[in-house]
């Protein structure tokens, strides 16, 4: 028999929506999908993936690993991010300690005098989740940049399909924000928050 942790999967919620609309929602939809008695603790929290001052912008949440997300109507909608919580203990790790601060000097994230837009440089950046996930939680009233590289053209073009979900597209990203391109790049708003893709060689990136 396997055990519980083999049937369990991830998602975030998508921080531009209802948060409780949004697990209601969900917590229908896995008991709707199967009669199992099991289904009724669902969706439960990630506790110990939690910022130090948590503002609601990093909510994981267990779900049933034969779940069929893709076929979930609030994933669908954009309303949640299939993302596993290794992922977002990865972006915790990076925004909250410490940050590139534009004017070029260190600072870290438990310095409230010391607030100033943010640069991060996500290299590898396909499929995009990450991407999505620093944009969501960067200082959204410092026009911070988060900037995405990828080599692959393919790998690029589901970076920009994933930002354009959850970041640009007013039906699924919860925004109202728009995008902008050119031969270079492909460039979105998210709030406050710029985020660029670049398909190139990450290890040449910035070099010229």
């Amino acid at each position: 028999m396997s055990s519980e942790s083999e049937l369990t999967r991830y998602v975030r919620l998508n921080p531009r929506f209802d948060r409780d609309e949004t697990l209601s929602l969900l917590k229908a939809e896995i008991l709707k999908s199967k009669e199992d008695s099991r289904y009724k603790k669902y969706p439960l929290p990630v506790h110990w993936l939690r910022p130090p001052r948590d503002d609601g912008q990093f909510e994981f949440y267990a779900i049933p690993g034969d779940f069929s997300l893709n076929r979930s109507t609030l994933f669908q909608s954009g309303r949640v991010y299939g993302m596993d919580v290794t992922s977002g203990a990865a972006v915790l790790a990076l925004l909250y300690d410490t940050y590139d601060r534009a004017d070029g000097k260190e600072s870290t994230t438990s310095d409230d005098n010391k607030k100033v837009p943010l640069r991060v440089l996500d290299l590898c950046c396909a499929p995009g989740l990450k991407l999505c996930m620093l944009a969501d939680l960067v200082p959204q009233d410092l026009s911070s940049t988060v900037v995405g590289v990828d080599i692959s053209q393919s790998r690029t073009q589901l970076c920009k399909n994933i930002v354009k979900k959850y970041h640009v597209n007013q039906m699924t990203s919860g925004s109202q924000e728009g995008i902008a391109s050119d031969n270079n790049h492909q460039e979105s708003l998210s709030s406050h928050t710029t985020i660029r893709l670049y398909c190139t060689d990450g290890t040449t990136f910035g070099t010229k």
